[in-house]
């Protein structure tokens, strides 16, 4: 939104894709955009990127979202306020590289200064007030100043570099990930349709009051080097057993 205000603008992506955990980390479920009662509650750049997840590849927002012709304020094609009792939610499924695909549009359009594979290392201050990042790509560490900074590191690693005061929490291992199967295959044939081809399957992790972990691995923290990289493993080994389990299942 800076870029297409006119600022001059740089935006800075450690991973070689945009959209974070929508891309890189396959979360491939677009978030209700609705109240769960007929009404659209989030509008502007959700919305727009919504759009975006589903335009290179297969997802759909259900129909009853649609509209056949513009009205007051929106124009036509776009996915309009419903009347309550839809049945439906305003979300869609998308493909993640499909999606990412459609963000290298929109970044390509907005005019911005796009840096991929460029970690955001230190901020540059002047007194109490922020004037750059330093940041380390393939061509060492350099510095890029600038007279407004935005974190989207999403764990505030900027602001607390700068000295902000934050609250860390730290997590159980936990698992998500998608499956298929020959049942669901045959099942999909019969139906004539995809959907429900892919299962997903998740657990193992703690709730937001830390119930319901049942491993013996301790929390882990999000803001430590080590700990990131215990987490990100344990998660992965529950995620394995739980796929051996299954298979073995499904042979017998």
């Amino acid at each position: 939104q800076c870029a297409r205000s006119g600022l001059r603008t740089a935006v800075l992506e450690k991973t070689v894709l945009w959209g974070g955990m929508a891309t890189n980390g396959l979360v491939l479920f677009y978030e209700p955009l609705c109240d769960g009662k007929g009404r659209q509650v989030t509008f502007g750049i959700s919305e727009e990127l919504l759009q975006v997840a589903i335009k290179y590849g297969p997802g759909r927002v259900p129909p009853e979202w649609r509209r056949a012709e513009s009205n007051t304020r929106r124009e036509a094609g776009q996915w309009y306020h419903h009347s309550p009792g839809i049945g439906s939610r305003y979300m869609t499924p998308f493909v993640p590289h499909a999606f990412a695909l459609g963000l290298d549009e929109v970044m390509d359009q907005c005019g911005a200064d796009l840096w991929f594979d460029t970690l955001a290392c230190q901020p540059v201050l002047e007194g109490d007030r922020i004037v750059g990042i330093e940041v380390e790509n393939k061509s060492g560490r350099i510095a890029i100043g600038a007279g407004c900074v935005i974190d989207a590191t999403g764990d505030a690693d900027i602001a607390f570099r700068c000295g902000a005061p934050c609250r860390e929490r730290g997590s159980f291992p936990s698992l998500l990930y998608f499956y298929t199967s020959l049942e669901l295959a045959r099942e999909a044939v019969a139906r004539n349709s995809a959907r429900g081809l892919l299962r997903w399957d998740h657990g193992c992790g703690a709730n937001e009051m830390d119930k319901g972990y049942e491993g013996s691995s301790p929390k882990r923290s999000g803001v430590d080097g080590k700990d990131v990289s215990l987490f990100l493993t344990e998660s992965r080994r529950l995620a394995r057993e739980r796929i051996v389990a299954r298979q073995a299942e499904a042979a017998t």
